[in-house]
C-alpha cells in the first residue's frame, strides 16, 4: 500500500507534464493555424480581385493569379496599364514583382548559410573571438541587406498599388492608397473595386470592352 501511495505523486506529475505538453502543442497549432488562415484570406481576396480586374481589362489568362507565386505577376500586369509613369521608362511591374517576392527569403537563407560557415571556420580555428567578431559583422551586414531589400520590395509594391487604385479607384484613389498603406487592407479594398470601370489607361491600350455579368 505504501509503495502505491508513494508512486501517485510521480504519476500525477507525469500526467501534468503530458497535459502541459499537449496544451503547448495545441496552442502552437492554433496560433499558426490562425496566421495561415489570415494569410490565406488575404491571398484569396486579392486573387479574386485581380482575376475580376484582369477580365475587365481583357488580359490573357486572367486566372493566373490563382497559381502559387504568380499573383504578383498578375497584379503587376494591371499596374503596367496606368497612363502615368513614375520613371522615364515604363516599369515592367509584372516581372519585377514576380522576382522581388523571393528576395527576402533569399536574403534570410544567405544569412544563415554565411553564419553557419563562419561558425564552422571559428570552430576549426578554435577561436571564440573570431566567432564573435564575424557574427557581429555578418549581423550588421545582413541586417542592412534585409532592410534595403525590404525597402525596395515595398517601394515597388506600393507603386504598383498606387497604379491599380488609380485605374479602378477613380477620384478616391488617394484615399484607397492611404488606407492600404496605413491599415494593410489592400486585398479587401481591391475586392470592393473589382467591378469598377477601368480608367486612366495608357494610350497604347484600347479601352477594354466591359465584360457583362451573368
Amino acid at each position: 500500500m505504501f509503495n502505491i501511495l508513494s508512486a501517485m505523486p510521480a504519476s500525477s506529475a507525469t500526467m501534468s507534464d503530458e497535459a502541459a505538453m499537449i496544451f503547448v502543442i495545441v496552442l502552437y497549432i492554433a496560433i499558426f493555424g490562425f496566421i495561415f488562415g489570415f494569410m490565406f484570406l488575404f491571398w484569396i481576396f486579392k486573387a479574386i480581385s485581380v482575376f475580376k480586374m484582369s477580365k475587365k481589362l481583357n488580359l490573357n489568362l486572367p486566372w493566373i493569379g490563382f497559381v502559387p507565386y504568380a499573383l504578383p505577376f498578375a497584379y503587376g500586369r494591371i499596374a503596367e496599364m496606368y497612363n502615368k509613369n513614375h520613371f522615364k521608362k515604363p516599369i515592367k511591374f509584372s516581372i519585377l514583382l514576380l522576382i522581388l517576392q523571393f528576395v527576402p527569403g533569399i536574403a534570410i537563407t544567405a544569412f544563415y548559410i554565411v553564419f553557419i560557415g563562419v561558425g564552422v571556420i571559428a570552430a576549426l580555428l578554435n577561436s571564440e573571438v573570431i566567432l564573435i567578431i564575424a557574427f557581429l559583422i555578418c549581423y550588421f551586414v545582413m541586417f542592412f541587406i534585409l532592410m534595403a531589400s525590404s525597402f525596395v520590395v515595398n517601394l515597388f509594391n506600393y507603386l504598383a498599388c498606387w497604379n491599380v487604385f488609380a485605374i479602378f479607384g477613380g477620384e478616391k484613389n488617394i484615399l484607397y492608397f492611404i488606407m492600404s498603406l496605413t491599415l494593410g487592407i489592400e486585398p479587401f479594398l481591391l475586392f470592393a473595386l473589382r467591378n469598377k470601370e477601368p480608367q486612366n489607361l495608357r494610350e497604347e491600350f484600347v479601352v477594354p470592352e466591359v465584360v457583362k455579368e451573368n
